[in-house]
Order: C-alpha cells, then structure tokens, then sequence
C-alpha cells in the first residue's frame, strides 16, 4: 500500500522499509522486481531496508550498503561484498549467503576491523562517512556534532545538487517536455501572427511578445518544480546532508541554464518568421538580452518557489508578474504616458532594458522606416551597454534576495 502511494504522488526519491517482511519467496521477489523496474525505467531514486534477502535478489540491487552499531561498514556493488569478506581474513562459505554471513560475523567479531578495512578500501580515514547513532552520544558530544561543518565542502554539495537538478528536469515528464515544447508552439503563434509583418511602429509588439514569452515560459519551468521538492530539501538541511548555500546556488545555476538553453529554439521560431534583419551582431544581441531577460526572470521564479507551498500557490503569484511585463515594457503604454507611482515598475523590470536593446539592435539596420520605430518608442542603441550592466547587476540582484529569502524559508521551519 505504501508503494502505490508513493507511485500515485510520483515522488523521485522513494524510502522503502522492508517491503518484503511477511511475503513468500515468489511474491518477494516480484516486489524487489518491480521497485528495481521503477528505478531504471521511470529514473527513480529508491532506498530500500531489506531483511534477509537471498544472495540472488541482493546481486539485483545498484548498491549496497551495511550498517552496524551505527556505523557505515560496506558501500558498493553488491557483487564485491565476497571480495571484502575475503578482505578481512573471514570469507564466506561456499553455500552461503554473504550477505547473512557478515551479519553473523558482524555480531560476533565487532565493527572495529570492518572500519578499518573499509577505511582502507576508500584511500581514507575509516570514520569519515560513520552513521552517528545519537543516543549512543553525551548531551556535549551531540551538540557538538550539530555544530560542526558538512562532512563535504559547500562545492561538493553544490556539484551534487546541481547535476541532481537538471537531470530530474531533463527526465521528468513535467520538466523539459512541458516548457519546452509549449514554448516552440508560443513562438510558432507568435511567429505566425506577425510573419514577414514589415517594418512598422506594430513589429515592436512581436519582439517584445518574443521576449516575453522566453521569460515566462523559463520562469515557469521553475517555478513549478521547487514546491514539490520542498519536504525533501527540508529533510536534507535537517539531516545535515547539504547546506542552504549549495541548495540555493545550485538551483540558480540550474535555473540558469534552462533560461540559455530555452532561448535560441524559440528565437530561431520567431526571429526569421518576424522578418528581423540576419546580422549576426543584431542576433547576438537579441540573444544575449533576451537570455539575461530570461535568467533574472528564472531567479525570481525560485524565489516565488521557495516561499510558496504548491505548484498551484506559485503559479498564481507568477501570473501578474506576466501581465506586469506587457504593460510596463514601454510598447502598449509609452513611457511618458505612465503614472508616476508605476515609474518604479517600469524601471524595475528587466524587460524594459530587454526590449530597448532587442528592437535598437534589429530596427537600426532597417532603413528609415527603422529609426522611425524607434523615434516613434524613444529608443536609441547608445543605451544598450547601459542595459546590459543593470540587467546584469538585476540577475546578482535577486541572486542575493533570493539567497537570503532562501535561507529565512528553509531555515525558519527547521
């Protein structure tokens, strides 16, 4: 029962406690078959206590690990645990499960020279990765261990998480396939509407929906990810597994470089299908622009993430942030026409810098029909260095807000 339903809730990770306790040997078996089928086909992680298992149905496992009296004795394939009894001067008979072997062993010789050994075997101190048993400790002993650093560095952690990351979401159902190809048809309609549209005060309406659109469909590919990952972070700070600082910056990378790989498919989509100018200096800066764009926006949707509890909670909050980008990129209403109080929207969205240096940089090429767009906006290319400094400094901006939201969520609740 617990199986379905953590299979309902397709969770990537899955903590299985001795599925096969009470089962016949067939229906066991069945069972291990089918969590060892979930985690290749569907690329689940599943962490499975077994009792007693037969040497046949431990050779099926990807790792194995043993513990005793707390402490991390064997981690590896499953296949090398003869070769580590051997090790330590006490094989396994022939006709006998290794695995029910060192447990006996175990109880009757101690711990002591298994960590050794494997100290040995992992060209490093024995008790580096030791499972701490707390009751075993002093109030003084425990409190100690709580206060000191990761057993790996920030960098490790942060390698972890961020390869951790982006494979979930180039695998997940619900990761690439859902943001990437919706995007292509956004970018086909764009494309369509305005195809060959000419060069006229409205093409600026498809090159702002151009960047539009690379933002939020980035920012939603975010956005809606990091709640559901919420309880297994949390779970990980408090066991001590990976700091605030690797989660945080981890996740950024990885939104990041969904914003630079998301960009040119959907650029290649509408760019040529709009009829902009093919100059590779004008490509580049709508690339780059649109890019920097899109990793603010992709910041800020794990910043909406980590302080909603549901995808649903997040989506909603995101909502106005589309609406605010349309209105205030200086296209439907011009900067002389908006209120004072929205001034610091508009000066405070990426888009509007985005948008200055993707329509000077295609429009200049254009003739005088292009300068006459840009008179008619108030835009000029001389400003585009000025743009892309404070879309930079925007990114490291809600970076650092982000990081300290961060930590004020993860922490506050542990």
């Amino acid at each position: 029962l617990s199986i379905g339903m953590d299979l309902l809730a397709e969770l990537p990770v899955m903590l299985v406690d001795e599925p096969t306790t009470g089962l016949d040997a067939s229906a066991a078996l069945n069972v291990v078959e089918t969590l060892i089928k979930l985690a290749s086909d569907q690329h689940r992680t599943i962490i499975c206590t077994i009792h007693q298992p037969p040497w046949s149905m431990v050779l099926q496992f990807d790792q194995l690990i043993l513990l005793a009296l707390g402490s991390l004795i064997y981690d590896g394939k499953p296949a090398g645990l003869p070769d580590f009894l051997r090790a330590g001067g006490s094989p396994a008979p022939t006709n006998e499960n290794p695995a029910d072997y060192i447990m006996n062993v175990l109880v009757s010789d101690g711990n002591s020279k298994w960590l050794a050994l494997r100290g040995k075997s992992k060209d490093g101190p024995a008790d580096n990765r030791e499972f701490v048993h707390s009751q075993s400790l002093s109030d003084e002993q425990f409190q100690a261990l709580v206060e000191s650093d990761y057993p790996t560095s920030t960098f490790t952690q942060f390698r972890i998480l961020f390869r951790r990351f982006g494979y979930v979401f180039l695998v997940d159902e619900e990761g690439f396939p859902d943001a990437f190809f919706p995007g292509l048809v956004v970018s086909a309609i764009i494309g369509g509407s305005f195809f060959q549209f000419g060069t006229n005060k409205y093409i600026a309406i498809a090159v702002l929906m151009m960047s539009v659109s690379h933002g939020m469909i980035t920012l939603n590919a975010v956005v809606l990810n990091i709640p559901l990952e919420r309880d297994l972070i949390l779970r990980e700070y408090r066991n001590g597994t990976y700091s605030v600082e690797a989660y945080w910056f981890a996740r950024a990378a990885v939104s990041t470089c969904i914003a630079l790989v998301m960009g040119p498919p959907l650029l290649c989509v509408v760019y040529p299908m709009v009829g902009l100018p093919a100059d590779l200096h004008a490509i580049l800066t709508v690339w780059a622009s649109n890019t920097l764009n899109a990793s603010i926006f992709a910041i800020i949707g794990c910043v909406i993430g980590v302080t909603c509890k549901t995808p649903l909670a997040a989506a909603q909050v995101s909502d106005p942030l589309a609406q605010s980008m349309v209105l205030f990129a200086g296209v439907i209403i011009s900067k002389e026409f908006i209120k004072p109080y929205a001034l610091p929207i508009f000066y405070g969205l990426s888009i509007r810098y985005t948008f200055e240096n993707t329509l000077t940089a295609t429009m200049e090429l254009k003739g005088d029909k292009g300068q006459d767009v840009l008179s008619y906006y108030n835009l000029h290319g001389s400003n585009r260095h000025m743009n892309y400094g404070v879309l930079v400094s925007m990114y490291f901006l809600w970076l650092a807000i982000g990081y300290f939201v961060c930590r004020r969520q993860i922490t506050g609740r542990v």
